[in-house]
């Protein structure tokens, strides 16, 4: 960001300014061998050449030597300190160097000598801007656009940022409205107004400006690759196909588009067309990291793992400070039971890219998994930031910071799936217990349930809607909190994790209709049964099972097995039944994936669950009823420890995907289940 080659600041004699200004023009030319040479030379002759000394510093900024860069103009500014140009071109090796107080030093000084440079006043809001002092980087920028000769494009780029950093999306669209109106031919705005409505995941909102960049300069690759990725976000994944193809009919020899098509293909499930994309892009540029990093995902996706490593490793080799590859090799070595490895990898990304929220994300998981807690809460927020965590509902002002909820209504609402709704619930009673009033919004399917758990709080079905997105109509809560960030003010610390044998309260009308239903199935221990998700992948199957795999468990004695498998299991469970003369039970025209009132009062009757690491296993973790699951080894669930916080009546076996084979954790987990059933049974004659 340093400011271009100009007219010198001091001549001391005719021979020097000669040279100088001959080195000047080689400079300006980029020829920067020759003008660093010639440089030299000058100072050789006169050390003390404030010029020379602040252009080589320049010089040596544009070829990322910025300590050699800040050391020479430095040296510029102690002979001459009244030059604004040294003191702007000292900021600008600051920013590129990320440390932005500096920046602001420089910046501060540049305004005192002369206030009428615009740069000066652009760079300085985006100092403050990275900082995160974002009301003060608002109002720097604003006033910048007052300063004659001011790049607006760059300042309204940043200004798009500090909407996006406030969560406000109705003030977003009236800068975006206010900056087009003055540039509306300018294709990089239309670009950054694009992305900004992408930040907020208006990706319908997103395609005109992405369109009408494009048209205005046909060369701008990023527009039309994110405009793909916008139609994919929108599911319409064959217009961002044939977009990026029309692209290639004019630049075929642009990896970038490759890539995304081969990201498009990804999100589509298509991996071998993914990995083909991604291997076209290497074709094109045989050193493009990007592609190997393509490659691995793909390969990580299709649960092939330790393939993927491999190709993050090599993209790393081309490109050791590309920090998305630093980070997916984290993710991938925490989704197979490693996160002490991914913590290191996710802080080796974090030093390329300071501002990656997602990297920060995954690395509070990774420290909740290793038993961090206060360093895992802390970075907890990061999941919405990165549009991880789910819904995106910004709430600018409003978020609930811990403090006293004496006099406060405080709306608190569900996060990520049922799973995360039903672990995060358990401190909702407390929570009751502190506030004056309490608003719970969840999945419909919960309300009656919550309801009858909770009846002091006033349960709805969510919204989805916010006040940053400017949706909401009606405000009528003091602060709100996503479920986890409630809990993780409840549950700072293992000690603060109360022992409690279920707090989910099932309809009783319901249960008893269930439990008669069971006693009609003869006598018996009822074992509920899950064995997988509805969604699959080949990443997923690593984590779940076949029917098949716990026949030895079946054939327990004095047991009956019930179903609690929430897809379509029926075709499954009549095969398996003809196949081995085992029957699985299922209650007749029970829906377990719509009926959680009745899912809920079901699992409440049976004597204990076994299930893959679905909603199934939280579901009886809420209940309190026993319940044995398996998971990726150190799962953040479990804190560190070897045991489920969250849940006491419930156990983890650990497994290491593709790494670990099933037969051996199926064993431990039926091992572990046969010996509490023995003990039931024990206890029950």
């Amino acid at each position: 960001m340093t400011h271009t080659p100009s007219a010198p600041a001091l001549q001391e004699n005719t021979e020097i300014a000669s040279r100088f200004e001959r080195a000047m023009r080689l400079h300006q030319k980029g020829r920067l061998d020759e003008a660093e040479r010639r440089y030299a030379r000058i100072l050789e002759t006169d050390p003390n050449h404030a010029d020379t000394l602040h252009l080589l510093g320049v010089l040596k900024s544009q070829r990322g030597q910025r300590e050699e860069a800040e050391t020479l103009v430095r040296k510029a500014i102690a002979i001459d300190p009244t030059h604004p140009i040294y003191h702007l071109n000292l900021g600008g090796i600051h920013i590129d160097g990320q440390k932005y107080l500096g920046a602001l030093d420089a910046f501060d000084a540049v305004i005192a000598l002369d206030d009428r440079i615009a740069k000066a006043h652009t760079l300085k809001g985006h100092a403050l801007l990275q900082l995160e002092r974002i009301e003060e980087a608002e109002k720097q920028l604003n006033h910048a656009l007052t300063i004659e000769g001011v790049d607006g494009v760059t300042v309204y780029g940043d200004l798009f940022e500090v909407n996006i950093k406030q969560e406000d999306a109705t003030a977003l669209r009236e800068t975006i409205a206010q900056a087009l109106e003055q540039y509306p031919n300018n294709a990089n705005l239309q670009y950054r107004a694009a992305n900004a409505l992408r930040a907020f995941e208006f990706h319908e909102d997103s395609l005109p400006y992405y369109e009408r960049a494009t048209e205005i300069d046909p060369s701008l690759i990023g527009a039309y690759c994110n405009q793909a990725l916008s139609l994919s976000g929108l599911k319409r994944r064959d217009e961002a196909r044939k977009l990026l193809k029309q692209a290639l009919r004019r630049r075929g020899d642009i990896p970038e588009l490759y890539l995304a098509l081969s990201m498009i293909a990804h999100d589509d499930g298509e991996l071998q067309e993914s990995v083909d994309w991604a291997e076209k892009s290497l074709e094109v540029s045989p050193e493009f990291a990007f592609g190997y990093s393509a490659i691995a995902r793909a390969l990580g996706t299709n649960g092939m793992y330790q393939d993927a490593i491999a190709a993050y490793k090599k993209a790393l080799e081309l490109d050791p400070t590309m920090f998305s590859a630093l980070q997916n090799l984290g993710s991938t070595l925490y989704s197979i039971g490693f996160p002490e490895e991914a913590i290191t990898y996710y802080a080796k990304s974090l030093e390329q890219n300071p501002k990656n929220d997602i990297a920060y994300w995954n690395l509070s998981l990774a420290f909740l998994s290793t038993g961090r807690l206060d360093d895992g809460w802390g970075l907890y927020s990061y999941g919405f930031t990165s549009k991880q965590r789910k819904p995106y509902r910004p709430f600018p002002g409003l978020l609930w910071d811990g403090s006293s909820l004496e006099d406060k209504t405080i709306m608190l609402w569900r996060e990520q799936g049922i799973g995360d709704d039903l672990r995060y619930a358990s401190v909702y009673g407390e929570i009751i217990a502190k506030a004056k009033k309490v608003i719970i919004e969840t999945d419909p399917r919960f309300v009656p349930l919550y309801q009858r758990t909770w009846p002091e709080a006033t349960v709805r079905p969510e919204t989805g809607t916010s006040t940053g997105l400017g949706n909401m109509e009606e405000v009528d809560f003091d602060v709100t909190a996503p479920a986890a960030l409630a809990a993780s003010y409840l549950r700072p610390t293992l000690e603060d994790f109360p022992p409690h044998q279920g707090y989910l309260v099932p309809d009783p009308a319901r249960r008893k209709v269930f439990r008669e239903w069971l006693e009609s199935l003869g006598p018996g221990l009822a074992l509920g049964f899950a064995w997988r998700s509805r969604h699959r992948n080949a990443t997923r199957d690593h984590f779940y099972t076949e029917l098949e795999d716990w026949l030895d468990l079946f054939k327990t004695p004095g047991i009956k097995i019930i179903n609690l498998q929430y897809d379509n299991a029926a075709p499954d469970l009549e095969a398996f039944e003809k196949r081995h003369d085992i029957k699985i039970h299922q209650f007749p025209d029970l829906d377990l994936f719509s009926d959680l009132e009745g899912a809920a009062a079901l699992t409440r009757e049976l004597d204990l669950v076994v299930t893959a690491g679905t909603s199934v296993g939280d579901m009886a973790g809420a209940l309190g009823i026993p319940v044995f699951t398996y998971s990726f080894a150190k799962h953040f669930a479990k804190l560190g420890t070897d045991y489920v916080p969250w849940f006491p009546s419930m156990d983890i076996t650990d497994f290491y995907p593709g790494i670990t084979p099933k037969e051996e954790y199926v064993c431990e987990v039926s091992e572990k289940c046969k010996r509490l059933i023995d003990e039931m049974q024990r206890t029950a004659s």
